[in-house]
C-alpha cells in the first residue's frame, strides 16, 4: 500500500511558473537561509505555508539546525532548488501513472475546493484504476478526519485483500 501526502503537482498551484534550474538556484539562493532564532524561522515558515497548523512546527524544525547562534537549513539552497526542479520536470503524477497495484486516493474536500477539480481529474486520468474518495476535511485528513480516514483505508484494504 502506498500512503502519500498528496496527489497534486506543482503545476496545479495557480502561482506556479516554469523556471530553469539556473533560475531556481538564483531564487532559492536569495531566500534568507539564516534566521536569528527559531521564532523568526517559524514566523517565516507560517507566512509561506498555505495551510499552517501546529502539527507542521515539528516538520518545519526538522528541516533546520542551529549553527553559530543562527537557525539554518539542513541542506544547501542549491540542493533545494534541484529537488524543486526535479519535481517540476517530472511531476508526481508521472510516477503515479506507472503504479500497477491497488491505489486509494483520499482527497480532502478543502483541498479540492481550493484547487478545483482539475488536479483530481488529472490524477484519475493518470491512474485510472485508482479508487478516489473525497472526505469532508481540511488539508490534513489524518489530523482533520482521523476516524473517517481509518474507516476508508480499512474498507479498501479489506476489499483488496479479498479479491
Amino acid at each position: 500500500m502506498l500512503l502519500d501526502a498528496g496527489y497534486t503537482d506543482l503545476q496545479d498551484d495557480r502561482r506556479f511558473r516554469e523556471r530553469s534550474l539556473d533560475e531556481l538556484h538564483e531564487e532559492f539562493g536569495a531566500v534568507p537561509a539564516r534566521f536569528g532564532s527559531w521564532d523568526a524561522y517559524l514566523e517565516a515558515a507560517r507566512a509561506r505555508t498555505r495551510t499552517w497548523r501546529p502539527a507542521l512546527e515539528g516538520r518545519a524544525r526538522a528541516a533546520m539546525r542551529e549553527e553559530d547562534d543562527a537557525v539554518v537549513p539542513l541542506v544547501a539552497p542549491d540542493t533545494i532548488a534541484a529537488a524543486f526542479h526535479g519535481v517540476a520536470v517530472e511531476p508526481p503524477s508521472a510516477a503515479l501513472a506507472a503504479i500497477r497495484c491497488p491505489v486509494l486516493l483520499i482527497a480532502a474536500s478543502e483541498t479540492v475546493a481550493e484547487l478545483g477539480e482539475q488536479p483530481l481529474a488529472r490524477f484519475r486520468a493518470a491512474v485510472p484504476h485508482a479508487e478516489v474518495v473525497t472526505l469532508a476535511s481540511g488539508h490534513d485528513v489524518l489530523a482533520d478526519a482521523l476516524e473517517p480516514t481509518i474507516d476508508t483505508v480499512g474498507e479498501f484494504v479489506t476489499r483488496v485483500i479479498r479479491t
